[in-house]
């Protein structure tokens, strides 16, 4: 284990279990052999973390993949490929243009996703957008949720949900449901204030207009 303030490697590092490393910037590769603590970690090529990672950001341009949780108190950028072994807690927002999977589940402040997530489900506190064509795969519970066009998700839990034309989902559950035309619901629609949906949505389910919704953790 080493406790070091900066670290910044053209080519290739590795640090032992238990290390702590400030920040770590990297042009190539980097891997810890056990859990690590850092600051910031800005990332050109490839970080393997054999343990659980705590630290404050994450920046990968090419990828990064972690064998156990996954711990920040600052943002993720990500532009390639994350892969994470246990859980994603982020409390600032992810950005992902690249590819995100989870093994277990991500907590998060935000989530704007450009490309694929996946993760045993997804819970952004303040909101989610999810650009066109993008892919969600999990459950996903969230404030506000935007689904642009042609994107696919599964199940949706949120107060405010927009879903825009073409777009391929699973089961709705909102207090507000917006719909543009051509969205192709695949499971049931469950409402409590309003739903308003564009010409040409294929409800596969009758919507329902329910006085309560079922808590999140139950959504099919």
């Amino acid at each position: 284990a080493v406790e070091i303030g900066e670290l910044d490697v053209g080519g290739a590092a590795k640090v032992g279990p238990g290390s702590k490393v400030k920040d770590i910037v990297i042009g190539g590769t980097f891997k810890s052999e056990g859990d690590l603590e850092f600051g910031e970690i800005d990332v050109g090529g490839t970080v393997k973390l054999a343990g659980a990672a705590r630290g404050e950001s994450i920046d990968v341009g090419g990828t990064i993949k972690t064998e156990g949780d996954l711990t920040l108190t600052g943002g993720l950028n990500v532009g390639g490929t994350v892969a994470v072994g246990g859980n994603l807690n982020c409390e600032d927002k992810i950005k992902v243009g690249g590819t995100v999977k989870v093994e277990g589940r991500i907590h998060t402040f935000r989530i704007i996703v450009g490309g694929e997530i996946s993760a045993e489900y997804t819970k952004a506190t303040d909101g989610i957008r999810i650009g066109k064509r993008a892919e969600v795969g999990g459950p996903v519970e969230s404030k506000e949720i935007l689904i642009r066009e042609r994107a696919r998700t599964d199940s949706l839990y949120g107060d405010d949900i927009r879903i825009e034309e073409y777009a391929r989902v699973g089961n709705l559950y909102g207090r507000k449901i917006y719909i543009e035309r051509n969205v192709i619901v695949e499971g049931k629609t469950l409402y409590t204030e309003s739903l308003e949906s564009e010409n040409g949505v294929d409800f596969r389910e009758e919507p329902k207009k329910v006085d309560q919704l079922p808590p999140p953790e139950e959504m099919e």
